[in-house]
């Protein structure tokens, strides 16, 4: 301004929307030593570049069709014909069980991608609606088109008040997780509903609160913690000897009741393990 009574930020860096959560500071610095009317404004960003990653295509098991009675009954069929050699050491006797359940799921869960709904709320018979509309629609004729749209419209409605009936019944499951107080339950289910996702900032705050955003900063900051979360006393040799003997405890072979106890408590839609195979296949096999 004239009179240099009062100034202006005049000088601005653009950045594209989709790169805004890389930039971690952005500042003007008045007192720079630079032969310019302007003021020095400088931005500190964290460039990352996409990954490009092969995954490894899995066979995809349509697991909710274990609800279906027919299908759990061949199911549990054809796990239930595992014949297994005493003499077999274990980890043979574990590639056996798992071929069986692999193959068992192959032939019974397997679907083909166009035919698995993307919405939950989808049924079968809305499914087979749209099926029979993708072969109405290549139809030429009048009747055809006809019955095209009518199917269309059905295909709508059905899906609408199959919409509205799967909200409700989840709203019904997260009210009575919180009449019986399963607080975390309704959390993880509301979670869930409205895929509440947050992403990753990778800044962190030291001990006085300021943020860091250096990654040789950040380590320093995770070795203190560490070191602070694991100080204690040194174990004393009678400490030592009492944790060897609970070690010894555990060479004992597991009961039959322990297994089936730990079965039963598998919890379902959960992502599968380093075995490739979901709780639901454990649970419900023959």
């Amino acid at each position: 301004m004239p009179g240099d009574i009062g100034r202006y930020q005049i000088d601005y860096i653009m950045v594209k929307k989709r790169f805004r959560n890389q930039v971690k500071d952005c500042r003007s610095y008045p007192g720079a030593d630079i032969d310019s009317d302007h003021n020095l404004l400088m931005m500190k960003s964290n460039l990352k570049f996409k990954k490009i990653v092969s995954r490894k295509i899995n066979d995809r098991w349509h697991i909710n069709k274990l609800e279906e009675e027919k299908i759990n009954d061949k199911f549990k069929e054809l796990t239930n014909d595992i014949s297994i050699n005493e003499r077999t050491d274990i980890h043979n006797r574990w590639g056996i069980i798992k071929s069986t359940m692999t193959e068992a799921a192959s032939k019974t869960l397997k679907d083909n991608k166009r035919t698995v709904p993307k919405k939950e709320w989808i049924t079968t018979e809305i499914t087979s609606m749209i099926e029979e509309r993708r072969k109405l629609k290549i139809g030429t004729t009048y009747e055809s088109q006809r019955k095209y749209r009518e199917l269309r419209n059905l295909i709508i409605r059905k899906s609408k008040e199959a919409k509205e009936t799967f909200f409700e019944e989840k709203c019904k499951e997260i009210e009575v997780q919180m009449r019986n107080g399963s607080r975390d339950s309704a959390y993880k289910s509301v979670k869930n509903f409205f895929n509440d996702y947050k992403t990753n900032r990778g800044t962190i705050e030291d001990k006085n609160g300021v943020i860091i955003y250096e990654d040789i900063q950040r380590g320093d900051v995770w070795k203190k913690y560490l070191e602070q979360l694991y100080e204690g006393p040194e174990l004393t040799g009678q400490e030592i000897e009492h944790e060897e003997v609970m070690d010894n405890r555990s060479n004992y072979s597991v009961l039959r009741e322990e297994f089936d106890k730990a079965l039963r408590d598998l919890k379902k839609k959960k992502a599968a393990g380093i075995d490739e195979i979901q709780a639901e296949l454990w649970k419900e096999s023959g």
